[in-house]
């Protein structure tokens, strides 16, 4: 008895599991359910949407940051650039042959200051003492001009990267301007419109 009790109960199982499916599938096919699942696809697409326009701003922000990073570099480089080597007398290289170090191409700080030791040692007439002071004095003056501010480009754009830094600035601004309050409103929305779909759903 105990075992036709339990075969019933299997059947019965089986036969409500069987009627759920097929009231589940007439469901799906019901106009109601339809249209709850288009929006629910409409919902996905809109919050896909909201991520992309996230990253259309964080596209722009990077790349205003990496556009400034070179202005700043190029910069930087150009004040490098400027400094005569004699100018390492003011910060403790003294008794240097400055016409060895130009004749063999150290003509500026930028020059000088992405050599080393050993290479100003082929120079002749330029021993160890004289290197280790050259790059000391030089290092230590091309880390204050690297610790300078930057300045703003010119209104010309014609530093290197100005013209580049500009536009780059300008997407931002755009972006800024077109979507930055967008992803917020979305997810406004979406908080509003979800409760009622579940409840329809329900």
């Amino acid at each position: 008895m105990e075992n036709i009790a339990w075969f019933i109960f299997g059947v019965v199982i089986i036969a409500s599991w069987i009627a759920f499916q097929v009231a589940l599938t007439k469901y799906r096919n019901t106009p109601l359910a339809l249209a709850i699942s288009e929006s629910s696809d409409n919902l996905r697409q809109v919050e896909q949407c909201a991520l992309d326009t996230e990253n259309v701003l964080k596209y722009a922000t990077t790349h205003l940051e990496s556009k400034a990073n070179i202005f700043v570099s190029n910069q930087q480089d150009a004040r490098l650039n400027a400094v005569p080597i004699e100018s390492l007398k003011a910060v403790g290289a003294v008794n240097i042959r400055w016409s060895a170090l130009r004749q063999a191409g150290y003509t500026n700080l930028a020059k000088i200051v992405v050599s080393s030791e050993g290479r100003l040692m082929t120079i002749p007439g330029v021993g160890k003492t004289t290197a280790m002071r050259v790059m000391h004095a030089a290092r230590s003056l091309a880390s204050n001009i690297r610790d300078e501010p930057p300045t703003l480009p010119l209104p010309n754009l014609l530093e290197p990267g100005a013209e580049e830094l500009a536009h780059a600035t300008l997407h931002l601004l755009h972006a800024k301007e077109l979507l930055e309050d967008i992803p917020d409103q979305i997810r406004s929305d979406m908080a509003k419109i979800k409760p009622r779909i579940k409840k329809k759903h329900r």
